[in-house]
């Protein structure tokens, strides 16, 4: 079993069209190879920014959280 083998079987049983995933690890390519948009923080390993879409901002300034408000035009808490 693996990250990526999850995302295709999510995209599977729910029929979804489009997986956004963020990830910073190695552990995390083959859940970005099956994802349709990856994105790593700033604080992740190089091979990880070197196959993202994007590289969004670092864990401890709450990049995703970021990201997220700002892709879906979302409002901070």
């Amino acid at each position: 079993a693996s990250k990526g083998g999850a995302i295709k079987k999510m995209k599977r049983l729910l029929g979804l069209d489009r997986v956004i995933c963020f990830g910073d690890s190695d552990n995390d390519l083959s859940m970005f190879e099956m994802a349709d948009e990856s994105y790593a923080p700033a604080n992740a390993n190089d091979s990880i920014k070197s196959a993202a879409t994007a590289v969004i901002g670092h864990h401890d300034e709450e990049g995703i959280a970021h990201f997220l408000r700002e892709r879906f035009a979302l409002e901070a808490p």
